[in-house]
């Protein structure tokens, strides 16, 4: 299943669900690159090395997509459910520079791989600590404006238009409590 913006929400309830029933998962993550300038990867690598090097590729490149298999015996075999998030940083986030090696790109060109799809609708994403700040932003205690003089007010001189007023500041005040 391609996960976009879109079908988000009803595609994360269903992996939820099934995720407990799973035999067994596959992850896997199309990135826009692999390699960094310089390096090389080798077959006799540590893993040490090789984790060094590859969190160096994860701090320079971005995640185009993250797919997730879930796998379910049938007694006979087993039944792959595949989920394909596209995802894309959201504009509030540190990584919403996007680096991409030439390389990576026609090998996604020739893979078929759908850039349109991953930029329009791709799933958008903070990290933790993004999310973190900008929850604790929104939710902020501002100070209050200074209130306006009588003369630099509003006067509603309509029934309507008062009803109108108490009852949206009454919404207001329940939504806030």
């Amino acid at each position: 299943m391609e996960v976009t913006q879109t079908n988000f929400e009803a595609a994360c309830a269903e992996l939820v669900e099934l995720l407990p029933t799973a035999d067994f998962i596959a992850i896997d993550e199309e990135m826009t690159g692999i390699i960094l300038s310089g390096q090389h990867h080798t077959q006799g690598d540590t893993p040490e090395a090789r984790y060094r090097k590859m969190r160096m590729v994860a701090m320079e490149f971005n995640v185009m997509q993250v797919g997730v298999c879930l796998f379910h015996s049938t007694g006979e075999g087993f039944v792959a459910r595949p989920y394909n998030f596209f995802v894309f940083p959201d504009v509030k986030s540190s990584r919403a520079r996007l680096t991409m090696h030439a390389s990576t790109a026609d090998f996604h060109k020739q893979n078929g791989f759908d850039f349109n799809k991953w930029i329009r609708e791709g799933v958008p994403f903070l990290s933790e600590a993004e999310c973190t700040r900008e929850t604790a932003a929104m939710t902020e205690e501002r100070p209050q404006p200074e209130p306006k003089s009588a003369s630099q007010r509003v006067l509603l001189t309509r029934e309507d238009d008062q009803k109108f007023v108490r009852e949206a500041l009454a919404d207001v005040a329940a939504w806030v409590d």
